[in-house]
């Protein structure tokens, strides 16, 4: 909980990569990097929003060391996606993977030994979430450049998805920590590329970019008519921002898609009354 004083307004944690909605005022934010800086919104009474938070503390409990939760998940998968060059699809067919043509990429099909593919499969990054499931997001929001309706796509991890974080016990040590409501991701890092090829497949516009305002790269979205970058603060930040409503009318414009695969990556999370179940199930 941020040591911060409440002014009965919503504040917006303002720092390098790691941006989230916190329940107090003005003054400074305390999480597992430190101190940072948050602003309030003046103009906005505490009635008027959502009441959302970092979640951390004792709100979770720990299942297990770091990455065997999800090594364990992994090794359970039957399929492996490629990387795999147009050059040398021949090869990687004739040793047995198959093509997806939804997700436009090369796998490992169930029973055939990955074994031969070593050079095609994926380094894993270092993750810091995680979760059996998760939710492709979508909904419109105005390009701040030519200000046309573009679509835009986020990630939400349902309830059970578990975060990378400091052991109370030992500080030099680091446990998963699984967490009971859905979580709201953003400033998204490390993608596994799994996930990565799925959401490739319902735009080319969310990617890898580099944000002046962060002075980092992340995956965001891009205006489909202009191109331009569409940063994650004002949608996930911002009151009335496209990822975070403050009615049930706003939630409802977001569409999720289900994916039952694997979820991991690195990122910013935000808890708190995002108004989950007024969004709609595609």
């Amino acid at each position: 909980m941020c040591p911060a004083t409440a002014r009965g307004s919503i504040a917006i944690l303002e720092s390098f990569g790691n941006r989230y909605p916190c329940d107090l005022g003005s003054g400074w934010c305390y999480g597992l990097r430190g101190p940072r800086p948050v602003r309030s919104f003046t103009h906005l009474g505490q009635d008027e929003l959502p009441r959302r938070r970092r979640r951390g503390g004792t709100s979770g409990f720990f299942v297990g060391q770091k990455h065997e939760h999800y090594r364990e998940r992994t090794e359970r998968m039957a399929r492996i996606d490629l990387n795999v060059p147009f050059g040398e699809k021949d090869e990687a067919k004739g040793l047995g993977a198959r093509w997806d043509g939804s997700l436009k990429l090369w796998y490992i099909p169930d029973g055939v030994s990955s074994a031969a593919f070593s050079r095609w499969i994926p380094a894993e990054p270092d993750i810091g979430l995680q979760c059996d499931t998760y939710f492709i997001a979508e909904t419109t929001t105005n390009c701040w450049r030519c200000h046309e309706r573009t679509t835009v796509f986020g990630f939400i991890l349902p309830a059970g998805h578990a975060s990378l974080e400091e052991d109370d016990d030992d500080q030099d040590s680091y446990a998963w920590r699984q967490y009971d409501e859905p979580t709201i991701v953003h400033y998204v890092t490390d993608l596994l590329p799994s996930v990565a090829s799925r959401m490739k497949a319902f735009s080319r516009n969310y990617r890898i970019d580099f944000s002046k305002t962060t002075e980092s790269s992340y995956w965001m979205n891009h205006c489909e008519h202009c191109g331009m970058k569409q940063g994650d603060f004002g949608m996930y930040c911002e009151p009335e921002g496209a990822f975070s409503p403050i009615s049930p009318a706003g939630a409802a414009r977001i569409t999720l898609h289900e994916v039952v695969e694997p979820f991991g990556c690195n990122g910013s999370t935000g808890y708190g009354d995002y108004m989950f179940d007024n969004m709609k199930r595609a």
